[in-house]
């Protein structure tokens, strides 16, 4: 048994690999109170695994605590993947391939290798990002932008008068302030990701397959194309990926 950690900027996600599928998994908000005991507390009653496998662009804190954890509780000092210029077929468009967040580069890895084909991969959380790899493996490169609560959050920080509010059904022209900003952010997701498809037809020729991932890219779905395939485990795949020849 293999357990993963993807610990990313608002969750840490984790979960048990064995016998070819995910058997158990759970995540906590790092950001939150307690949540160092909330984790122990899933983790209580696993057994020893023979492999612990963590993927973070999170605090270095949250990393370390993972770390300590894992190695007081099983004896057992976690593997750290990293983001490489090349890995199980796909090639990093970065010159500097550690300056890219290992999440991204993990979901690639994954989606790449699943299809065999162009893809487009969205991560779809706290940032989205959307990349590209061509089907010999090239990464083209990608866009970041800030996810919907965090461009929602910086309205309402950054501009007065403005309240939360949850986009509308349909998500159709706001008739409030908070409803138009609920339903701009989301919708200027979608339109950033469906742009990024626009780009690989044009670099790779029509038949490419959108990949989403990410904790609100189920909200954004409605917004894309039937064709994209949700892959929630897309990071936790990539890791198992990274880590055969490890």
């Amino acid at each position: 048994m293999m357990l993963l950690f993807d610990l990313g900027n608002s969750r840490a996600k984790w979960a048990t690999w064995s016998a070819g599928s995910y058997a158990q998994t759970g995540s906590v908000d790092p950001c939150g109170p307690g949540w160092e005991l909330q984790l122990q507390q899933q983790l209580h009653g696993i057994a020893a695994p023979e492999r612990v496998l963590v993927a973070s662009v999170g605090s270095l804190q949250v990393l370390t605590a993972v770390h300590d954890m894992t190695s007081s509780r099983w004896d057992q000092e976690p593997i750290q993947l990293e983001p490489e210029a090349m890995r199980c077929g796909v090639r990093s468009a970065y010159a500097e391939p550690a300056q890219m967040g290992v999440d991204r580069w993990l979901a690639m890895l994954a989606a790449w290798n699943r299809f065999q084909s162009p893809v487009c991969v969205f991560d779809i959380g706290t940032a989205v990002t959307a990349d590209v790899v061509a089907a010999d493996g090239r990464h083209l490169g990608g866009l970041i932008a800030p996810g919907i609560a965090l461009s929602q959050s910086m309205l309402q920080t950054k501009t007065a008068g403005i309240r939360h509010a949850n986009p509308e059904a349909g998500v159709t022209l706001g008739q409030s302030t908070g409803a138009c900003v609920a339903n701009g952010c989301l919708l200027s997701v979608a339109g950033m990701l469906r742009m990024a498809l626009e780009l690989m037809e044009r670099q790779c020729g029509p038949g490419g397959v959108p990949v989403a991932t990410g904790g609100d890219a189920e909200r954004v779905l409605p917004f894309l194309p039937d064709s994209c395939a949700h892959i929630p485990s897309l990071v936790f795949d990539g890791m198992l990926l990274a880590a055969r020849d490890k």
